[in-house]
Parts: structure tokens; sequence; C-alpha cells
């Protein structure tokens, strides 16, 4: 039997934090299409590009990569590269802006028309949404609107609207697939 830790957004993913499989799997490529066939549908993508995988603790980069053979026993850690979540309030300064991160509940009196309708009455402020599934950390967050802020600034935005920027910016994440 092998054990599989999962980590972070990985977790999220099969919404539990360990799996013990019983099924016989040679190599960790065998391990990652297994766990996509066993992936429950109605949760978060499974990002099979972006992990560091670890058997019995050490780094299958440093072992044979996605050929590391495995073994009965093995205890298989699984790490999005990039892992977290948050749906707390969030602020901090960029640039000598002020940034603020909040959970909006979606209902009906959120729709489509809003942001255009908020962007405009306040048109000082800077106004986009992500699925808070999405938002990784405070760390990943803060460095992806610092890059769009430096990015208007020095006129070298991704598109003609920091906010697409910024989604656009996003795209390394799963979030642009949402959008």
């Amino acid at each position: 039997m092998i054990t599989i830790k999962l980590i972070g957004g990985a977790k999220k993913s099969f919404s539990t934090d360990k799996i013990v499989l019983g099924e016989k799997v040679n190599t960790i490529n065998e391990l990652v299409s297994h766990l996509i066939k066993i992936k429950p549908k109605d949760t978060l993508e499974f990002d099979t590009k972006n992990l560091i995988i670890a058997v019995n603790g050490v780094d299958t980069s440093a072992l044979d990569g996605y050929n590391t053979k495995l073994n009965d026993d093995d205890e298989i850690s699984i790490v999005p590269i990039i892992h977290g979540g948050s749906t707390a309030r969030i602020q901090f300064s960029v640039m000598h802006s002020d940034i603020e991160i909040f959970d909006v509940v979606n209902d009906k009196k959120f729709h489509k028309e809003f942001l255009d309708e908020l962007r405009n009455k306040y048109k000082q402020l800077i106004i986009q949404t992500i699925n808070s599934q999405f938002l990784l950390n405070m760390h990943h967050a803060k460095k992806i609107l610092t890059l769009s802020l430096h990015a208007k600034k020095n006129n070298t935005l991704l598109s003609k609207k920091i906010e697409t920027d910024i989604l656009l910016r996003f795209a390394v994440t799963t979030q642009i697939s949402h959008a």
C-alpha cells in the first residue's frame, strides 16, 4: 500500500489530506495518472505540471523524476509549487498604493455589471475580482499586484487595462481558465 500525503491546494483537489492507495502503481507517472482518474469532479483542478513530489522524503527531481519507481509502503508527499488559500481580508501597500483583498459573497445583487458600475463610480480605484478558491496567498497576490502596478507605471501593461493585466498575471494559476 502506498500512502499519499496531499498538501496545500492538492488537499482541495481531493477533499482530503491523505490517500491510501490499494492499487499497484509502478512509477510517479502512473500514480499521477491514477490520481487524475480518482479526483472528485466537484473539486479544484489538480495541476499536475506544477507539483513537488517526494518519495519517502526525497524530492523526485533528485531521483528519476516522473519515472521514479515506487514500492509498497512508500510514502508520497505531493505539494503544489504554489499552494495555500485565503478568504480573509488582507491589506497592504505597494508603490504608495493601498491594496485591500477581501471576500465577497456572490449573490443575486452581485452581477457582471456591478463591477462596471463600481469602476465608473470610483474611477480612482482599480477593482478586479478573483475567485477566492484560487487566491493562493498574500505573498503571491502582492507579487502579482506589484508587477501590474510597475507595468502600469512603465507603460508595459499586458493589455490596455490594468484590471485585465492583473487577470493575465494570475494566468499562471488556474484562475484564468475559470474567469
